[in-house]
């Protein structure tokens, strides 16, 4: 028996329509029960769909036992599997378990019955005997594609992307459905294979072009990969699909930003302007990303509905401060953030960091003070206030704060990063060594921590294989920190790999081209590569920078006067 007897015209044959009724209604809560059948002839088949549409009108056991009634009547896969998802819904297991194999007892080999035995049986943490049923199914029908990719997604909810992977691969390339690329795609992103992540979604999506989730996927692995030109084709074709979700608009906003095209960004987010939440976050990623007068344009054409939201207040300020360099305006718009909003913490931090910028210390101090009573939970006000005390040379007011902080926000990042800086900038090594240790244990992936250690190890030449893998680790994170750069030259020049530390200084001065220490090391590798005119531009460089060791660059750039010049590159 299949439900979908259960049809308008069935429900009027059966019971017979009431004189003038034009359809009738399938709606559970609409079915009105006779309270008497006098027709002794139904046959078995009609008796079953009786006690169905009673189990659909009841509750709790009395539905329980109508579906019994039916089962006996019609004892079909689609009975049982009705039994199985009731007992699912009031978390009844074990008896869900005895339904499915009860089932597979009348219906064997069934594969919809056979995949409730085995969710079953993962709800109740039975994995072994899951993982068995599976492979009997498996051996017992190997060919049969769609159990596969059945099986293979609950084991893909399940967190087994290899086993998954393993189901899936069997399935012959001709065979397979834009489903199973997308399932495919799943298992390889669970094993951190990029690469062939995107190579079965692009398969997906040209099996079924309006595969719309597998396009949403492809455009953010596209974006991982750092590929935005294929992530902006793959989110604007979900746009001309007809796709309308704010996250999808705005992720292909950031495309565009990040593809150094703020126009077109602002062309996108003007499609919508009517819609108020793709306006605030268009608005805020043109100015995260500096293009402030892009971002006064989006606000001007969302008007007052959006300049005197809490949200505007803050555009507004940073406009104020970042195209017109008036902190008064920019202040005043900062007040009229509303205590109760969300913004009302951003909104103290800008103020904050603003007085700051602008030579009003105590002030600003005197305002992170304030906010850390008001929002004792919130690192930002403990680290802007230990910022402003580190900028001042005062680290024992800044570590008092940090320490402070601490004991409201256990094992917070941020705190322990900034004493650690402070441990290693006042000699204390091995300090701050335990405390970039202690992040790591907390967060294995915060990058700052990974290279700082792997930097400090290079310079103690200790451990140089974990220096390593700590400074790729971070460099994996974020690709094109120059920081991170710097310190996989470092290690490279420090095992002697000079030439790659060579090419490596230079992508990292490429991208941060005002810190002494990385020119210092500029100008050491290419001494050692007997490039003396790099290495003197290095060394001036690391001086006009502010080195905190001037005296030892003169030395250096006096040195390279007596080099003998000829074997120079």
């Amino acid at each position: 028996m299949s439900r979908s007897l259960f049809t308008p015209l069935l429900l009027c044959l059966l019971f017979g329509a009431p004189i003038g009724l034009t359809g009738c209604s399938h709606d559970r809560h609409l079915v009105q029960m006779p309270t008497r059948i006098d027709a002794p002839a139904f046959s078995a088949q009609a008796k079953a769909i009786y006690a169905y549409l009673r189990y659909l009108h009841l509750d709790g056991d009395k539905a329980l036992q109508a579906l019994d009634t039916a089962l006996a009547l019609d004892p079909s896969p689609e009975l049982f599997l009705e039994k199985i998802h009731f007992f699912w819904k009031h978390n009844k297991y074990t008896q869900a378990e005895e339904t499915a194999r009860e089932a597979l007892h009348t219906v064997p080999g069934h594969p919809s019955l056979t995949m409730a035995l085995i969710r079953t049986l993962w709800a109740q943490e039975k994995n072994d005997q899951a993982a068995f049923i599976v492979d009997q199914a498996l051996d017992q029908q190997p060919r049969n594609w769609n159990l596969r990719s059945h099986v293979a997604r609950y084991l893909l909810q399940q967190k087994q992307s290899s086993k998954a992977l393993d189901i899936l691969l069997k399935i012959p390339n001709k065979a397979r459905t834009a489903n199973m690329h997308y399932l495919l795609a799943q298992a390889y992103n669970g094993l951190d294979n990029r690469k062939k992540t995107i190579f079965h979604l692009q398969k997906a999506t040209q099996k079924d072009p309006s595969f719309r989730k597998a396009w949403a996927e492809l455009g953010y692995q596209n974006e991982l990969s750092r590929n935005f030109v294929a992530a902006k084709k793959a989110y604007s074709t979900l746009l001309d699909m007809g796709e309308r979700s704010s996250q999808i608009i705005l992720r292909l906003v950031e495309i565009h930003l990040k593809l150094n095209d703020p126009d077109q960004a602002l062309d996108l987010m003007l499609r919508f302007a009517d819609q108020k939440d793709i306006m605030i976050g268009g608005i805020g990623l043109l100015l995260q990303n500096g293009f402030y007068r892009q971002g006064a344009l989006a606000l001007a054409a969302g008007g007052d509905n959006i300049a005197n939201a809490a949200h505007g207040f803050l555009y507004q300020a940073i406009l104020a401060w970042e195209l017109e360099n008036d902190m008064d305006q920019a202040l005043h718009f900062l007040r009229r953030i509303p205590e109760q909003s969300e913004l009302h913490p951003r909104a103290l931090a800008l103020r904050c960091q603003l007085l700051w910028e602008q030579g009003a210390l105590q002030a600003a101090l005197a305002l992170a003070a304030q906010a850390q009573e008001r929002y004792p939970e919130r690192e930002t006000f403990y680290s802007l206030q230990a910022r402003i005390f580190r900028a001042q040379h005062q680290a024992a007011q800044a570590r008092q704060v940090l320490l402070s902080g601490l004991k409201a926000l256990p094992n917070n990042a941020e705190f322990l990063f900034q004493l650690g800086a402070m441990d290693y900038e006042q000699g204390h090594i091995q300090q701050a060594i335990s405390r970039m240790e202690q992040i790591i244990s907390h967060n294995p992936v915060h990058a700052q921590a990974l290279n700082f250690l792997g930097y400090t190890l290079v310079e103690l030449e200790k451990n140089l294989e974990r220096a390593r893998i700590l400074i790729h680790k971070a460099l994996e994170l974020d690709p094109e920190n120059g920081y991170y750069l710097d310190s996989l030259a470092w290690y490279q020049y420090t095992v002697g790999d000079t030439e790659q530390a060579w090419k490596t200084i230079q992508a990292a001065v490429d991208h941060v081209a005002d810190d002494p220490v990385i020119w210092e090391h500029y100008g050491d590798i290419a001494r050692a590569m007997n490039n003396i005119r790099h290495a003197a531009d290095g060394y001036q460089r690391a001086l006009e920078n502010g080195t905190d060791h001037p005296q030892r660059l003169d030395s250096k750039l006096r040195a390279l006067e007596h080099v003998d010049k000829t074997d120079e590159f």
